[in-house]
């Protein structure tokens, strides 16, 4: 048997044949129109050969009834698709506010292209572990998101009624299921009302108007911009919004964009400046925003080449007086102050403050006869005036770093300044004093030498130590000696972040009113907070910060004088697909594992529930979930007490310094059932190690002490603590009451029952 799809190939060739041979022995050429047109149409994808032929075998005349029927529809069909390859050419040419989602399908089938997980076109795997593979069909994509795309154009607001004046369009495109959803739905869940132009049409909950065309759902509160929008289709209607002259320097910035948004702001403003006479709140908003020097907002998001992106843009009036952008507005970052940040860094931010003077900047030195007293305004002076601009940024360790120094990561900050002298007297005086205020005997620092530079160390709390040095026009701060010898390396002219590989293609896209940047390299911050995570937080995060090798994301802004710029790009995304194939192995793997516990724990065999255990913890040394259940099967199945103890002990040295989790354990000992008083005395250790990891200023780890000791009949002490928990608590825990009465109670007892003896 023929395929489906092949077999309706085969009818309309036939098809297509027989009314050609027909056509030219009776000299009839509508109907070998309609065939010809409906095989550009339904074969071939040929819209616009496809409604020719269709519009002449129409006026030709000689049509059956029913191909003409068939014809008219053809041809609406396709007029529908020539429109909808452009959504603006159907909107109101007043739109106000305008939002676009195209080929939402081919715009997932790019992404999952990207990770690894979209098999070839001839069905090859994307990825395959262990006879298992991660391969998502282009098929199914295209079947379960053809959507086509859907617009949406608002014209206005209707006060009165709480009603928006507007339109919008969705095309189904090639998922039929959404289709027959919608035209199964409204028969019941609307009111049928008189066609518009011959489609079908409802009216929903007395608001809305439904309308279904060949191939469109066009919907809107008011009935003539339904009627509009089908006579932009049929080309009875010119004006449109895509002929909006105001709004063609922003149109033209869609692009392949997944979903793309603009205001048109213009027609707004008179409505803003009406209501700002009536309220106060809304003129001090004018005066500070200018809400009449806007032109447009946009905006846009999607998959390009390199990754996901996102753009925004806002466009002023030429001399306009937007206070919010002028004082956010700075001037453009340079090659300059990329040059001062070190080749290999994990992420940096980088901004101008001000520009430098023509001629040399000062270069006084950081000491000595040319060493400058600070007044007040200098503070000011050092932000606004000297500062030209500045980059922070993290660097992962030294490939031969030893011992971490102190419990600061490697960061570092460079200042482009005008008056270097001045910027040394500042910093240095301000590090002094807070660094005298955190307990340093003076305000001096610390004098030492990097890479034969003079350095001052200042210390702080903690172990915190601060590095300050300065280099020609430039004024370095950094954490650590390795981030302070990287600083001036990059500042004496070493190799940059220019020519770090990672970052050259995002790096790209500064441009000469870039002013704010902000770049992040995932895989070297990993290695940045390496040291700072538990062995197993590692365990987890290193096979995904293994695909991270590529992956860089940025933020820049550009400050023209009359457009604001923001986007935000993600390039060198990972190939998940061996991860993710790997990652349900193993989880189906795991729920094997589970099921044959629970099997054995249920049928009593607790050797078996051990094996199978020991087995999962193989695969997760760091899991304390393992653990725990091994001690459980001691403990509540087995019953032996000894190996259930040296279980705990190994648990207990496994949590760590995690107070939480030894607060549960001890508690779940003390008061389930299954352990019936047999671990009184670990649930005391426990609860002990958990109130001294939190200085005992915790009180649910205080009540759970307070009932360990209760348990093991120290009632007097129990009281204490309890009173302790009540106190931190601020006595609004009934529950503490309560039990702190209880063990008050007991106390009475014991007394009155000594007395009696």
């Amino acid at each position: 048997m023929l395929p489906l799809s092949l077999l309706k190939h085969v009818i309309v060739a036939v098809g297509l044949s027989v009314a050609l041979t027909a056509g030219a022995a009776l000299g009839k050429s509508a109907e070998a129109d309609f065939y010809h047109a409906y095989y550009l149409e339904h074969d071939q994808g040929d819209m616009e050969g496809a409604a020719g032929l269709y519009a002449g075998a129409l006026d030709a005349g000689d049509l059956n009834p029913k191909l003409e029927k068939q014809a008219r529809a053809g041809l609406g069909a396709c007029r529908e698709e020539i429109a909808c390859a452009d959504f603006t050419r159907l909107m109101p040419p007043e739109t106000l506010v305008y939002l676009e989602i195209n080929n939402p399908g081919e715009q997932l089938g790019d992404l999952l292209g990207m990770l690894g997980l979209l098999a070839d076109k001839d069905g090859a795997k994307a990825a395959e572990v262990g006879g298992k593979h991660i391969a998502i069909s282009p098929v199914l994509i295209d079947e379960l998101m053809g959507i086509r795309g859907v617009a949406v154009a608002l014209t206005g607001f209707n006060p009165m009624d709480q009603t928006p004046a507007g339109v919008a369009v969705f095309h189904p495109g090639s998922v039929d299921a959404i289709r027959a959803m919608i035209e199964s739905t409204l028969p019941t869940a609307a009111e049928a009302v008189k066609p518009i132009q011959g489609h079908p049409t409802y009216h929903v909950e007395g608001k809305v108007f439904v309308c279904l065309t060949s191939r469109l759902v066009v919907v809107s509160p008011q009935r003539p911009q339904i009627v509009a929008v089908l006579r932009r289709i049929e080309g009875k209607i010119d004006k449109s919004f895509a002929s909006n002259e105001a709004m063609a320097e922003v149109l033209q910035k869609r692009g392949n964009a997944a979903v793309f948004f603009c205001v048109n702001a213009e027609p707004i403003v008179p409505i803003i400046s009406g209501l700002a006479g009536a309220s106060r709140d809304l003129a001090m908003a004018n005066a500070i925003v200018d809400f009449g020097s806007l032109n447009w907002i946009a905006g846009s998001a999607g998959v390009g080449e390199q990754g996901l992106f996102l753009d925004m843009d806002i466009r002023l009036d030429k001399g306009h007086h937007n206070l919010a952008y002028n004082m956010m507005r700075t001037p453009p970052i340079t090659r300059e102050t990329l040059r001062c940040i070190p080749k290999g860094v994990a992420g940096f931010m980088a901004a101008a403050l001000g520009n430098a003077p023509d001629g040399d900047r000062g270069t006084g030195s950081p000491s000595g006869e040319n060493a400058q007293a600070v007044i007040g305004l200098d503070f000011g002076r050092e932000i606004f005036a000297n500062i030209v601009d500045f980059a922070v940024y993290a660097l992962p360790p030294a490939a031969d770093a030893g011992i971490p120094e102190g419990p600061a990561p490697d960061i570092a900050a460079v200042i482009r300044v005008n008056d270097p002298a001045k910027s040394q007297a500042l910093w240095t005086q301000i590090l002094g004093i807070a660094s005298m205020a955190a307990g340093a005997p003076t305000t001096d620092g610390k004098v030492d030498r990097i890479g034969g530079a003079e350095v001052r160390t200042y210390k702080f709390p903690e172990g915190v130590t601060v590095r300050f040095a300065t280099a020609d026009d430039k004024v370095l701060v950094a954490t650590t000696r390795h981030a302070m010898q990287r600083a001036l390396e990059a500042a004496a002219g070493a190799e940059s972040i220019l020519a770090d590989k990672a970052f050259s293609a995002s790096l790209g896209r500064i441009t000469e009113n870039t002013s704010k940047a902000l770049f992040v390299h995932p895989g070297r911050c990993f290695e940045v907070a390496r040291r700072f995570m538990s062995p197993g937080e590692l365990k987890e995060a290193e096979p995904v910060m293994a695909l991270l090798t590529d992956l860089v994301a940025s933020v820049l802004t550009d400050e023209a004088e009359e457009m604001f710029h923001l986007s935000a790009v993600a390039t060198g995304l990972p190939d998940v697909g061996d991860f993710v194939a790997e990652m349900i192995q193993r989880e189906e793997q795991h729920e094997r594992m589970r099921h044959e516990l629970h099997s054995a724990m249920r049928a009593g065999q607790w050797d078996n529930a051990l094996a199978t255990v020991d087995e999962m913890a193989a695969g997760e040394p760091d899991n304390l979930r393992h653990q725990r259940t091994r001690f459980d099967i001691l403990a509540t199945g087995k019953k032996d007490r000894e190996a259930a103890l040296a279980c705990a002990k190994t648990l207990m040295e496994r949590t760590g310094r995690d107070a939480e989790t030894l607060n549960s354990l001890a508690w779940e000992l003390l008061t389930e059932d299954k352990y019936a008083e047999r671990y009184n005395d670990l649930a005391l250790e426990m609860a002990r190690k958990a109130c001294k990891l939190t200085d005992h200023r915790n009180w649910a780890h205080l009540d759970t002490l307070a009932l360990a000791q209760f348990e093991i009949g120290d009632l007097d002490r129990a009281i204490d603590l309890q009173k302790q928990a009540v106190s931190l608590s601020g006595g609004k825990i009934a529950e503490l009451t309560k039990r702190l009465a209880r063990f008050e109670n007991a106390a009475k007892d014991k007394t009155a029952e000594i007395r009696t003896e």
